[in-house]
């Protein structure tokens, strides 16, 4: 089979010089097939849609970071029991499934605005600036192939959770896409998960901005958890020793 040919010139002196590119070395035909297997793009496949999926809170890898005045967390979504086993017991690391990134500011160098924004938003013009803490989420990625298992909704949680371990209040996060269809759909996604959105012009001066309480889902969270042994307490009881599902 013909091969193409590399070609090298150059001017020299006002004349054009070319000189033919030396090939590199080919590799062996098993050797360098299985290295066009691993190296050729593919498409990759969607997860079954009971993929089992856990958030892990990554670790820095600049443990100077933490001692800045606004940190950085990471959080990011893999698939459970997904390693990728090679020959001789060797394993490939879980892929991410999606990721999210939190900057966490310093509430001492909190801006007086800040708070003014959550009072307002709110409708809570009790708070004092003690009680706004405010973190912001930056960015939020899942992979296309990941899409439709909840992984947003599962970032959201984690995320709320981590705040109330570190002492936030509420949450930021701003809706920025340049498709008016894509961005309402969004808000529209992130209201019925508890976001309020932020009344335009505001004292910040953020544009397509809301805002979550971390404390409203965490009450939610456990007046769920109350109520379900008082639910399954009042659900009678089947022949078979059961319980009736409602239809």
């Amino acid at each position: 089979p013909q091969r193409l040919r590399m070609f090298r010139s150059r001017l020299v002196a006002g004349r054009l010089e070319v000189q033919l590119e030396p090939q590199p070395p080919q590799c062996p035909g098993p050797l360098r097939r299985a290295l066009v297997s691993l190296l050729a793009p593919r498409v990759a496949a969607a997860w079954p849609a009971d993929t089992a999926v856990e958030i892990r809170v990554l670790p820095q890898k600049n443990p100077a970071a933490a001692a800045k005045d606004t940190k950085e967390l990471k959080l990011a979504a893999f698939a459970r029991d997904s390693s990728l086993a090679w020959p001789f017991g060797c394993c490939l690391p879980k892929p991410e499934l999606g990721k999210a990134i939190l900057r966490l500011p310093n509430p001492r160098l909190q801006q007086p605005q800040m708070s003014a924004l959550v009072r307002q938003t709110m409708g809570k013009p009790e708070l004092r600036d003690s009680e706004v803490r405010v973190a912001v989420w930056v960015a939020q990625y899942v992979e296309p192939e990941a899409r439709g298992l909840g992984i947003d909704r599962l970032l959201l949680s984690k995320i709320l959770d981590v705040l109330h371990t570190r002492g936030y209040d509420y949450l930021l996060l701003v809706v920025a896409s340049p498709s008016p269809g894509l961005r309402a759909k969004l808000c529209a996604h992130y209201e019925s998960q508890g976001c309020v959105p932020i009344p335009e012009p505001n004292p910040m001066g953020i544009q397509r901005g809301m805002l979550r309480s971390v404390r409203s889902a965490l009450d939610g969270a456990q007046g769920a958890e109350a109520a379900m042994p008082l639910a399954r307490a009042l659900q009678p009881s089947s022949p078979s020793g059961g319980t009736l599902e409602a239809a």
